[in-house]
């Protein structure tokens, strides 16, 4: 059996930042940027005000990243006009609970109460 050549990149940078996960390989990259088709659409999110646009979001993923889910899923008019972290945040805080580094729908924006709710704030 012959061995083909292995077509590696000689760019050192983009090597080490691919094999550490900070640089998506071509083929990732290409999936990357497919719009995601999950049934909430940037058009939907646009006919909302900025601080219902956040809350359908999480509501929408349960669980989600600030900076790779969140400001990924604002339409870009929200992103130019609310898009600062700080203004996005309070937004965040509204509506979500930060808990080990991803934020979480309040327990009462989710129907919890009572016992339920306190369970689930723990």
């Amino acid at each position: 059996s012959r061995l083909l050549p292995l077509g590696l990149n000689t760019d050192k940078e983009t090597l080490l930042g691919t094999m550490c996960g900070q640089i998506l390989p071509s083929k990732m990259r290409a999936k990357a940027a497919k719009p995601v088709e999950d049934g909430l659409s940037v058009y939907t999110l646009s006919k909302m005000p900025p601080e219902r646009q956040v809350e359908a979001v999480v509501r929408h993923l349960v669980v989600l990243s600030y900076g790779k889910q969140l400001r990924k899923r604002l339409p870009p008019s929200t992103m130019r006009t609310h898009g600062k972290d700080e203004e996005l945040l309070k937004l965040l805080r509204r509506c979500a609970n930060l808990v080990a580094g991803n934020w979480v729908l309040k327990s009462e924006l989710a129907g919890y109460e009572g016992y339920e709710a306190f369970a689930r704030d723990l």
